[in-house]
């Protein structure tokens, strides 16, 4: 099975950095995550729930998350290409890595609270 160690490994781009940076971040703040490829890219689990969605491309570094969660950070995420659960950091800008970071908290919290039925 891939880790996202070897899906960081195929990466062979100059701002490759950036994207290590940003996974580092997010282990270090969510270290209780699973960790695991799907739908061919790195995605962290919390209570068996997809938490996060990150792929690296060659113009941008998308993050996937829920609807909910871009809603609450619409205003901050206004200059960023967006799609209904997904949204473009061009690989060229400075990564709003505290930012990013406090979407998946977020969403953290949001799986937190939903109920079990």
């Amino acid at each position: 099975m891939p880790t996202i160690d070897d899906y960081i490994e195929l990466i062979e781009h100059p701002h490759k950095e950036k994207f290590i940076e940003l996974i580092s971040t997010i282990r270090k703040e969510f270290p209780f995550c699973e960790e695991k490829i799907s739908y061919g890219m790195p995605c962290f689990m919390w209570n068996g729930k997809p938490l996060v969605y990150i792929a690296f491309y060659p113009k941008h570094i998308g993050v996937y998350a829920l609807p909910i969660t871009h809603k609450k950070f619409e205003s901050q995420l206004s200059t960023y290409k967006r799609g209904k659960g997904s949204v473009q950091f061009p690989i060229t800008d400075e990564l709003p890595i505290s930012l990013i970071i406090s979407m998946i908290g977020y969403h953290q919290n949001h799986i937190s609270n939903l109920k079990v039925k």
